[in-house]
C-alpha cells in the first residue's frame, strides 16, 4: 500500500521518506529498514526527492549536504506531545520506563534535520520542483486527457450523426 500510495502522489508532489515512531527500532534494525525501504523504492520505481548533487548544484558546500541528506534517507523521525524542562529549557521527549527520548536530539531522530530542511534550506528548490516541473506534468496529462477526451466526444457526436442520417434512408 505505502509503495503503490507513493509512487501515485510522486508524480505530483515531493516525496521525502520517512519512518514515523523509529525510536521502536533498535539501531541495527533502523539501519536495516532504511535500506529495505530505499531498496523497495528503487526496485518499485518510486519518484522521490532527489537531493541534488554534481552539476545540479552550484557549490561544493550544498553538494556535499546534499550528498550526506540521501544517505540519511528514509529519515527516521520521533514524534511525542510531552515536554520536559531541562536546564532550564524546554525539551520535547517520549518517555519510556528505560529514559526518555529527545525528538530533538540528533541521535535520536532525524526530525530535527527533517524540519530544517523542509523549512529552510531546501524550500526553494522543493517549491520550484513543484511548480516548474510537477504542476507543469500534471497540467500536462490533464490537457492531453482533455483533448483526447474531445476528440473521444466529437467521434461520438459524429457517430450519432451518422446513425441518424442512416435512419433517414432507411425510412425514406
Amino acid at each position: 500500500i505505502d509503495i503503490e500510495l507513493m509512487r501515485r502522489v510522486g508524480s505530483r508532489t515531493n516525496v521525502i521518506p520517512v519512518i514515523g515512531r523509529s525510536d521502536s527500532l533498535t539501531p541495527r534494525e533502523l539501519v536495516l529498514f532504511k535500506q529495505r525501504i530505499m531498496n523497495d523504492i528503487a526496485f518499485h520505481n518510486v519518484p522521490i526527492y532527489d537531493f541534488p548533487t554534481g552539476e545540479d548544484v552550484d557549490d561544493d558546500e550544498t553538494a556535499e549536504e546534499n550528498t550526506e541528506l540521501r544517505m540519511m534517507l528514509p529519515f527516521a523521525a520521533v514524534g511525542c506531545e510531552e515536554v520536559l524542562n531541562q536546564d532550564g529549557r524546554p525539551v520535547r521527549v517520549r518517555t519510556y520506563p528505560w529514559g526518555v527520548v529527545q525528538v530533538d536530539n540528533d541521535e535520536h531522530s532525524d526530525f530535527d534535520r527533517l524540519r530544517y530542511v523542509l523549512l529552510n534550506s531546501h524550500i526553494g528548490e522543493l517549491r520550484d520542483r513543484t511548480q516548474d516541473q510537477l504542476y507543469e506534468l500534471y497540467r500536462t496529462e490533464k490537457l492531453s486527457n482533455n483533448v483526447t477526451g474531445a476528440a473521444a466526444a466529437v467521434a461520438e457526436v459524429a457517430q450519432g450523426v451518422a446513425g441518424l442520417s442512416m435512419q433517414r434512408s432507411v425510412a425514406v
